[in-house]
């Protein structure tokens, strides 16, 4: 596999305060439970920590998550000028991009405390300086980007001015002075000082979610994803070929290629239908009243709404716990149905009735299925409901 962001970087270590070489992690388990220890070794095959004064091993099949404590894991650090984006959803920020071509060859890097760490140029899909990325936060993507036109069938060049404008055109070279491109077999300098971005035309589709097999590894200033993870103190490898200081590690989530967050997948279709019809025709109002993902996770649906999921390939089993979203509602049940395909797997309500208001687990085998169906409904035409939220909504594939 080949990384979209494999380079090597300055990286600051976070260290357990009794063990220069091995940081205190927190290692999340499937089970639900977590353990805290001194990182020892991250194999292919397992995870080895010292806890509470011993040694303990987890197999990866046991683990969700290792976490580096006092370290933010996925965010940009300071004084970054430009962030780039890849194909595969991995990122990285730092002071400057560089592309360049020599005799057929396309090599890119982006640049960091005076150094080129070098990265696949097949992979990089979007450079973005016209928003610095703040330090100590996860990069917003191009206030450009949802302009993009559509139909684009070449690299387009981001130039800013009274207004935004979109070059067609084929990027041959970037440096800290011009962007080269090549348009009607005319080599333009366009200056670098009038570019807000890159948006590169590539071949290979761009990835909404972690595949299959695949670990998220969050470091500094970045997130990679790869195949295979080894940590020890002497450095962090992935995929067995590209090396990392070992001090640079925020986080590994093996959940990443194993899980869906329904609240980052687009639904294929969405049908949103107010108590009152009416209001969803006013102005503001339908945002309103559309699904939305919340601050924290969780996905907020308010009646009547069907949304229509792609099921992921591989897709295994989907899981989520339904709560009210407003707290404890006074009056009032949401009927709640579930569809794989045509076939209903799921039909159950939240009520406000009762001593006490608990959640609705659900754990359904979608294995098979092709769409995923959530309806959120009225009980009855004089009930208005309440919105409810899917805690933890993912498919697991």
């Amino acid at each position: 596999m080949v990384l979209a962001c494999g380079m090597v970087l300055p990286w600051m270590p976070s260290r357990a305060a009794d063990d220069p070489d091995r940081p205190t992690v927190t290692v999340r388990l499937v089970d639900g439970t977590s353990v805290t220890g001194g990182l020892r070794a991250v194999t292919p095959a397992e995870v080895v920590i010292d806890s509470a004064g011993s040694e303990r091993r987890v197999s990866l099949e046991g683990l969700r998550r290792i976490d580096v404590e006092g370290s933010a894991a996925n965010v940009a650090p300071a004084g970054g000028k430009v962030t780039v984006w890849c194909t595969d959803g991995g990122w990285l920020s730092g002071d400057d991009f560089a592309l360049a071509g020599d005799g057929g060859t396309v090599s890119a890097a982006v640049l960091r405390a005076g150094q080129a760490w070098p990265l696949p140029a097949e992979r990089v899909l979007r450079v973005d300086w016209s928003q610095p990325p703040a330090a100590g936060a996860q990069p917003a993507p191009p206030t450009w980007q949802a302009d993009l036109p559509e139909d684009a069938d070449g690299d387009l060049v981001v130039v800013g001015g009274d207004e935004v404008t979109f070059v067609p055109c084929a990027v041959s070279a970037v440096s800290s002075t011009a962007v080269t491109v090549v348009l009607d077999g005319e080599t333009i300098p366009v200056k670098r000082a009038k570019v807000l971005g890159v948006a590169f035309l590539r071949a290979v589709p761009v990835a909404t979610e972690v595949a299959a097999g695949s670990v998220a590894v969050a470091v500094d200033g970045g997130r990679m994803i790869a195949k295979r993870v080894e940590w020890s103190p002497a450095g962090l490898v992935l995929d067995g070929a590209l090396q990392f200081p070992s001090g640079g590690l925020r986080s590994i989530d093996y959940a990443a290629g194993r899980t869906v967050d329904l609240a980052t997948l687009p639904p294929e279709r969405a049908d949103v239908e107010p108590f009152f019809g009416s209001l969803s025709r006013l102005d503001g109002m339908a945002a309103f009243f559309a699904p939305r993902a919340l601050i924290g996770g969780g996905l907020l649906v308010r009646p009547r709404t069907e949304l229509v999921y792609r099921i992921p390939t591989g897709g295994r089993r989907f899981r989520s716990a339904i709560v009210p979203a407003v707290g404890r509602p006074v009056v009032g049940e949401v009927q709640i149905v579930v569809r794989v395909d045509d076939r209903e797997v799921f039909r159950g309500a939240v009520s406000a009735a009762g001593p006490a208001l608990t959640a609705v687990p659900l754990d359904i085998d979608i294995a098979g299925g092709r769409r995923l169906t959530l309806q959120v409904d009225f009980a009855g035409p004089a009930d208005p409901g309440f919105p409810v939220r899917f805690d933890s909504a993912v498919i697991d594939r």
